[in-house]
């Protein structure tokens, strides 16, 4: 019965994970200058709070500013920080950070999140962003793939 309970809820998961997805790729954009700074702090916040026992050091540079949809940048900052958090869970020090990066040759702005964390073998790096396709055993680290 146990398994059973078990099944279900990651069953349940994913349909969640799976409707997530769809309704981000219906989604209008409506790009506007979006913090990504105080937007990342809020996301940080929230991680900190539902994971008190996680010790992270986490570093923003402040001013990190992008023309985006507000709703997609946060799904975005939600996935790259929450991974970076989960992944960074088993290391002495955690550490996270998002930096801005040189604009691109036609002045886009780029921004990068790193840590110290899991990381994942370069030859496995075109699975990366395939819905549900891991780079982790489950039994290493929680999760639908999805993010």
């Amino acid at each position: 019965m146990a398994r059973v309970m078990v099944s279900t809820r990651r069953m349940g998961g994913l349909i969640n994970d799976l409707l997530a997805l769809a309704r981000v790729s219906q989604t209008q954009l409506q790009p506007e200058e979006v913090s990504l700074s105080d937007m990342a702090e809020g996301v940080v916040q929230q991680k900190r709070l539902r994971d008190p026992a996680h010790e992270v050091q986490v570093q923003i540079e402040p001013g990190l500013v992008a023309q985006c949809d507000p709703r997609m940048a946060r799904i975005v900052l939600e996935n790259l920080l929450g991974n970076a958090w989960k992944y960074s869970a088993r290391a002495a020090q955690p550490h996270i950070e998002l930096v801005g990066l040189t604009p691109t040759a036609d002045g886009l702005p780029r921004f990068m999140v790193r840590d110290n964390g899991a990381g994942f073998e370069m030859t496995r790096a075109d699975r990366l962003f395939k819905p549900f396709s891991r780079l982790h055993q489950p039994t290493e680290f929680q999760g639908s793939g999805i993010g």
